[in-house]
C-alpha cells in the first residue's frame, strides 16, 4: 500500500480544518467554489481569477492534484501565483487543461507558518445554458431517469451553487406550482461526455409556461425579476463564458396574434443573447415543437404547424442556429415529453452539437446534423419523391413511414397519399398518390402537420426529420391518355 499517498490525502482533507480558513482570515471570496466547471478556451485550457482575504502577508502558492488519484498536475506543484501584502489578494491561474476533477490548494506561507484553503472537484470543459419553457424544464416522471456522471455538474437555479448534476436539473419553484421532473439536460450532457470526454456544466434557466415576449432582452435591467435578466446573472455567476445554448420554447406563442412576429422577435433575441454573452457566434440549438393532444384556446393545427415551420426557418436563416425535432416522441401528459422521450431528445441535441462543434473527437467527426427536406419532385403523375439532406446513413422508420400528406391552400386535407416508403438509395421518401385526375390548385406537401401528428422518419443515428410545410408542389406531369 502507498502510505505516502494516503498521508497526502489525509493532510489535504485536514488542511482546511487545521488552517481554520474563515477563523484565521485566509479565505477565497470569489472566482472558485467546490464542483465548479470552468469554460475552456479554444486552445482547450481554462483560466480563472481568484480573489480572497488574508490577515497576514506572505507568498501565495497553488497546488493542483487530480482528485481521483492524488497525482499533482504538471506545472502546478507549489506554483507561486501572488505575493500578499494587504488584507485582500488576487491570483490568476491559467493553463488548466480540459478534464478533471481537480483539487486546488491555495497555500499562504509567511513568517509565522502557512495556511491553506482547498477547492475540490473542479472541472474544465464546456458550459451550456438551458433556456425556454416547460419542456426544457422537464415534466417527465422521475422513473428510470438518467443517472449522474462525475463529469457533469450543474449551477443550481435557486442557490447559484455548483453541484453534481442529477434529476431534476431545474429545481426552481415555478409560478404555476407544476411538478418539475426529468428533462433533456442531463442526457444531453452525458452523451457529449461519452463521445468527447469533455466535462460539461449545465446552467438551467427555463421556466414553464413562458413566452418569447417574457424573455424580452429589454427586461434585463430588472435582474432576477425577469427571465432574461436572471439568465444573464446565472451566466455571470458561472464565470462569464459559455460554449452555447439549448432553447426549447414556442408552445406559449403558437397563437394567431404572435405567429406573425415570432421569427423577427427570435432573431432579435438571438442577437441580444450573443451581444450580452459576449460571443457573436454563440451556437444556439433549438427544439422544434412536439405534440399537443388537445386544442387549447388560441392554438390550432394551423398555428402549431406554422410555429414549427418558423423554427425550421430560423435554423436556415440565422447563422449558428439549428433545430432538433421531437415530433415523434411520447408524452407524459397532454403536452410534455415523457422520460424516454427526454432522453432521446437530449441525445439528439448531443449528436447534433457533437457533429457541429466537436468534430475533432473520433466519435463526432462523421456525424451530420440530421435529415431535413431538400427538394420535392414528381416521378410520374401519381408519385412524388422527397429528397433529404444531412442524413446519417439512410432514412428509416419503425413500421410504415408516417406523416406525409397533401393539402390545399387553406390547409384542408386531401386524401391522396396512400403509401410512403424509403427509396432504395436511402435519401428519399417515395409517396404514392391515389390515381385521381384532379389535384388541388395550388397543392402543398406537409410532413407532421397538426398538433397531434403522427410522424416517424429518422436516420441511422436516430435524428428525426423535422416537421415541415407547406411546400408548394411543382406542376404535375401530364396524365396518361385514356385508351
Amino acid at each position: 500500500m502507498n502510505t505516502s499517498w494516503i498521508a497526502q490525502k489525509v493532510i489535504a482533507c485536514l488542511l482546511p480544518l487545521l488552517a481554520g480558513a474563515s477563523l484565521s482570515g485566509f479565505e477565497i471570496t470569489s472566482g472558485l467554489v467546490d464542483h465548479q466547471v470552468l469554460q475552456r478556451a479554444p486552445d482547450g485550457t481554462a483560466a480563472v481569477t481568484v480573489t480572497g482575504k488574508a490577515e497576514r502577508p506572505g507568498t501565495l502558492r497553488v497546488r493542483i492534484t487530480r482528485s481521483e488519484h492524488g497525482l499533482r498536475l504538471a506545472g502546478f506543484a507549489d506554483k507561486e501565483v501572488a505575493r500578499v501584502q494587504t488584507s485582500e489578494w488576487t491570483a490568476r491561474i491559467a493553463g488548466l487543461p480540459t478534464g478533471g476533477p481537480f483539487r486546488i490548494e491555495f497555500i499562504l506561507a509567511g513568517e509565522t507558518g502557512q495556511e491553506a484553503v482547498v477547492v475540490d472537484d473542479i472541472l474544465v470543459g464546456d458550459l451550456w445554458i438551458l433556456a425556454g419553457q416547460s419542456n426544457m424544464v422537464g415534466r417527465a416522471e422521475l422513473k428510470n431517469v438518467e443517472q449522474p456522471d462525475e463529469l457533469v455538474h450543474v449551477l443550481k437555479p435557486k442557490s447559484s451553487d455548483w453541484d453534481l448534476a442529477k434529476e431534476p436539473i431545474h429545481e426552481r419553484v415555478e409560478r404555476n406550482d407544476m411538478v418539475i421532473g426529468a428533462g433533456l439536460g442531463l442526457p444531453f450532457a452525458k452523451e457529449l461526455v461519452r463521445r468527447t470526454g469533455v466535462p460539461i456544466g449545465l446552467i438551467p434557466t427555463a421556466v414553464g409556461g413562458t413566452s418569447l415576449w417574457q424573455w424580452d432582452p429589454a427586461l434585463k435591467t430588472k435582474g432576477r425579476e425577469s427571465l432574461y435578466g436572471n439568465m444573464l446573472m446565472q451566466f455571470e455567476a458561472a464565470g462569464g463564458h459559455v460554449r452555447g445554448m439549448l432553447w426549447y420554447q414556442g408552445e406559449a406563442d403558437a397563437q394567431p396574434d404572435r405567429i406573425g412576429e415570432y421569427l423577427e422577435r427570435f432573431r432579435d433575441f438571438v442577437a441580444a443573447v450573443r451581444s450580452d454573452l459576449r460571443s457573436p457566434d454563440l451556437p444556439i440549438h433549438t427544439a422544434q415543437l412536439g405534440r399537443y393532444v388537445i386544442t387549447p384556446s388560441g392554438r390550432t393545427d394551423s398555428t402549431w404547424s406554422a410555429m414549427r415551420q418558423i423554427q425550421r426557418r430560423a435554423a436556415h436563416e440565422i447563422a449558428n442556429v439549428s433545430v432538433v425535432s421531437g415530433v415523434d416522441l411520447g408524452l407524459v401528459d397532454l403536452i410534455h415529453v415523457d422520460t424516454e422521450g427526454q432522453k432521446t431528445l437530449g441525445m439528439r441535441f448531443a449528436k447534433q452539437v457533437c457533429g457541429d462543434l466537436y468534430s475533432e473527437a473520433r466519435s463526432c467527426e462523421d456525424l451530420k446534423s440530421g435529415p431535413d427536406v431538400e427538394s420535392v419532385r414528381w416521378d410520374g403523375p401519381f408519385r412524388l419523391r422527397v429528397r433529404f439532406s444531412g442524413i446519417n446513413g439512410s432514412l428509416r422508420a419503425p413500421g410504415r413511414v408516417l406523416g406525409f400528406d397533401v393539402r390545399n391552400a387553406e390547409g384542408g386535407y386531401q386524401r391522396l397519399v396512400f403509401r410512403a416508403e424509403v427509396a432504395e438509395e436511402g435519401d428519399e421518401v417515395v409517396l404514392h398518390l391515389a390515381r385521381r385526375e384532379e389535384l388541388p390548385q395550388p397543392a402543398f406537401l406537409w410532413y407532421g402537420y397538426g398538433m397531434d401528428s403522427a410522424a416517424n422518419l429518422v436516420d441511422a443515428e436516430g435524428l428525426a426529420a423535422p416537421a415541415f410545410g407547406p411546400i408548394a408542389l411543382p406542376a404535375r406531369p401530364a396524365l396518361p391518355s385514356a385508351r
